[in-house]
């Protein structure tokens, strides 16, 4: 059994999201994805004290298996093409990450944009008919995009229940690019092949 940490911004809506649609397409009895750091959110991940806290978060885990690698789940907040914000979440990244243990990033622009590439399930989950073919990769403030055109109905707490909920092959195909879900996954793939 590999089994693959998952850190990001909000346990709810982005490590226990993320988990639930990477689930649509590992088979779960070969790859576990562990959700990690519940306490902890935005900000507070760039603490000097994050990984203190992870560390001890990997030897709780490790009791039931080692953890493999993490996946570290982030928002740019900004396009691929914005190599300042990219930068500052790359330093970040350097700062916390393990050198014991191997870690993989991904950072989008917002896990909105991700929802955006399964429009279809956008528009049934929430019954409404919301016309999107652009790249969601380029979609500026996905997340207010999503609450205008749901009527307000959209709310980040439901993204645990929408990415489970979607079809990983139609983000895989549409969120592509750099700095996208595609790049991610094949990223994602090298690692368990050499785990």
């Amino acid at each position: 059994m590999i089994r693959v940490g998952i850190v990001g911004e909000n346990y709810y809506n982005d490590s226990i999201a993320l988990r639930n649609l990477l689930e649509k397409q590992y088979d779960i009895n070969k790859v576990q994805f562990v959700p990690m750091l519940k306490g902890t959110t935005g900000d507070k991940l760039k603490s000097k004290g994050i990984k203190r806290l992870l560390e001890e978060e990997i030897k709780k885990k490790s009791k039931k298996g080692k953890i493999n690698f993490i996946i570290f789940f982030h928002d740019l907040d900004g396009f691929p093409s914005e190599e300042e914000k990219i930068k500052d979440i790359q330093n970040w990244f350097e700062a916390v990450k393990l050198y014991e243990l191997d870690t993989l990033f991904i950072t989008i622009f917002e896990s909105e944009a991700l929802l955006l590439a399964d429009i279809k399930t956008i528009n049934k989950f929430y019954k409404v008919t919301i016309n999107f073919s652009q790249s969601p990769l380029w979609q500026e403030k996905p997340k207010e995009f999503l609450y205008r055109k749901t009527a307000e109905k959209y709310k980040q707490s439901d993204c645990p229940e929408l990415f489970a909920l979607l079809h990983f092959d139609s983000v895989y195909q549409k969120h592509k690019g750099e700095h996208s879900f595609q790049s991610f996954i094949l990223e994602l793939d090298e690692k368990l092949n050499h785990a």
